[in-house]
């Protein structure tokens, strides 16, 4: 998935829960009411973005402009948002957590991009 994100510039991810998670690591533990949602993940070089696809979210804008790490040893990407806390950690199998934090609150969510 990586490499496909790399020659393409971007991909399309899905999420596989309905809601962001208190925790999802075994599971959705502790369910918000914030939604997830599908979205197209760029990125190229230092810099990379989320949009959302066909809706609204709390986070438009603050991934217009991401940093991205690109971690060749655990070959992962790790996009920051410049004006918040949080990331979004996308895999070589696709998958992907997006960790953000509202007020002191985190929330997760999973799921995979193609």
């Amino acid at each position: 998935m990586l490499s496909k994100l790399r020659t393409t510039g971007e991909v399309s991810c899905q999420p596989s829960h309905p809601v962001f998670c208190a925790n999802v690591h075994v599971g959705c533990v502790g369910p918000t009411r914030v939604a997830t949602f599908p979205f197209q993940l760029r990125a190229a070089g230092t810099s990379g973005s989320i949009k959302a696809v066909g809706q609204d979210t709390p986070w438009d804008g603050l991934y217009d402009h991401a940093k991205a790490t690109w971690d060749a040893q655990a070959q992962s990407l790790i996009l920051q948002p410049a004006g918040a806390n949080g990331y979004l950690r996308l895999q070589p199998n696709g998958q992907y957590v997006f960790r953000y934090y509202i007020g002191a609150a985190g929330v997760m969510s999973l799921g995979r991009c193609e």
